[in-house]
């Protein structure tokens, strides 16, 4: 008998092991079907697991210090530039928007720091003349910079830094000014 609580145990602990490299959202608030209020920052920072790419800086409305979070919420696309007060309502395995309750637009020179950036398949892609994305957000390189090679080093697991800097185009609103 002994045996067999311990083959369940290890086996229990062998299923688990594949869910820790997902970027699986399982809420801790008990009361699922609840609805609460978060903030999103302007821009976005790499996910600690770097196969998940970019996350976003989210916390609780009206609390200090963010956290990194890449799980999705149905119906909401945030775009670098903009800060958003959200409803949303948590589900046990996932979460939606209910109401976006206010936008704030950065001002147009501020500047967005991405540090350690491991260039995962699709970090870079060249979309059109001068034109790229960083993962799905369109962005023209600075005059003086080359990116290029960005696109080129794509899906090579090297890790760069970056900086961006708001332009206020709604099309393209990012503009890379540095990057090493």
């Amino acid at each position: 008998m002994c045996h067999i609580v311990s083959l369940r145990t290890a086996l229990l602990m062998l299923a688990t092991i594949p869910l820790s490299a997902c970027d699986l959202y399982i809420s801790d608030n008990p009361d699922t079907g609840s609805s609460s209020i978060i903030e999103v920052a302007s821009y976005q920072q790499p996910c600690p697991n770097p196969a998940a790419g970019l996350c976003r800086l989210e916390r609780p409305s009206g609390s200090s210090g963010w956290e990194l979070r890449n799980d999705p919420i149905t119906g909401f696309y945030p775009e670098w530039g903009k800060s958003y007060r959200l409803e949303v309502q948590d589900g046990w395995n996932s979460r939606e928007l209910l109401s976006i309750q206010d936008v704030w637009t950065d001002p147009v020179g501020t500047r967005y720091n991405v540090n350690y950036l491991t260039l995962i398949d699709g970090s870079f892609s060249g979309w059109s003349n001068s034109n790229y994305r960083f993962f799905d957000q369109p962005f023209v390189c600075n005059t003086q910079i080359n990116c290029q090679p960005l696109v080129n080093m794509s899906g090579s697991y090297g890790v760069v830094s970056l900086q961006f800097r708001y332009t206020g185009n709604s099309f393209i609103p990012l503009e890379l000014i540095w990057w090493n």
